[in-house]
């Protein structure tokens, strides 16, 4: 199901008048049958290749995780480009925000160039936006600005991760994390696991955008529960 508790009606037309509308919005992914293409996003990708298609599909698709934060249908994005270039991305149709609280569970799940995974927003288009990765390859999480197609790491900070598959025997979270961003105007607010991990400022992108996933390249993800919330008072799903 997905769970939408509507503090506000109009998410579509509220950021018309220029005040943002209050959101509270989590998606779950478990009206989706495995395979299925979720409908709430748009999918592309940062770079010259654009999106990598199976079956004139993109590969992102519902996936099962009998481990998952709400199991079992999560979502997975499996595309097997690996070009340093190139940022699979799904984002949200129908929510625009500049000062927000996003949130989401990941589960790195492989790849041979990138291992890489996180969270984007004020997306202007699929060219322009701020986003944060969870880098299993070099245990940083990147805060950076992609401008015109190329990545500006803005931050990064050490973190603690690793692939579920590659382990001998199993976390205690099986392989999922948690990431969470907070935005309020230029400062951005980072937490890793629960953990405050990033805090910078930058005024690259000061309107509202969109909002959604990313990976890098060849990186294997699993997303689970993605938390939106604008104008209310944050609790504390994640």
């Amino acid at each position: 199901m997905i769970l939408i508790l509507a503090v506000a009606v109009a998410l579509s037309f509220g950021f018309l008048t220029g005040t943002e509308q209050p959101v509270d919005l989590l998606i779950d992914f478990h009206q989706y049958r495995y395979g299925a293409v979720p409908e709430e996003f748009d999918y592309d990708a940062t770079g010259p290749n654009g999106p990598v298609l199976s079956a004139g599909r993109p590969f992102w698709r519902a996936y099962l995780d009998r481990f998952a934060p709400s199991p079992e249908v999560v979502l997975i994005q499996a595309a097997s480009l690996a070009e340093p270039d190139h940022y699979p991305i799904a984002v949200l149709r129908d929510v625009q925000a500049k000062d927000v609280t996003l949130s989401a569970y990941l589960k790195p799940m492989g790849g041979t160039t990138y291992q890489s995974q996180g969270l984007i927003w004020r997306v202007q288009d699929k060219d322009n936006y701020y986003a944060v990765l969870a880098n299993v390859l070099d245990s940083q999480l990147h805060l950076l600005k992609m401008v015109d197609g190329g990545p500006q790491e803005i931050a990064s900070a050490p973190i603690q991760i690793v692939v579920q598959f590659e382990q001998d025997a199993p976390t205690p979270t099986w392989g999922w994390y948690t990431l969470k961003v907070e935005t309020q105007g230029s400062l951005i607010t980072v937490w890793f696991d629960g953990k405050k991990t990033l805090e910078a400022t930058d005024s690259a992108f000061m309107r509202s955008g969109k909002l959604g996933f990313i990976t890098h390249a060849d990186s294997v993800a699993l997303f689970d529960d993605l938390s939106v919330q604008v104008g209310v008072q944050v609790g504390n799903r994640k």
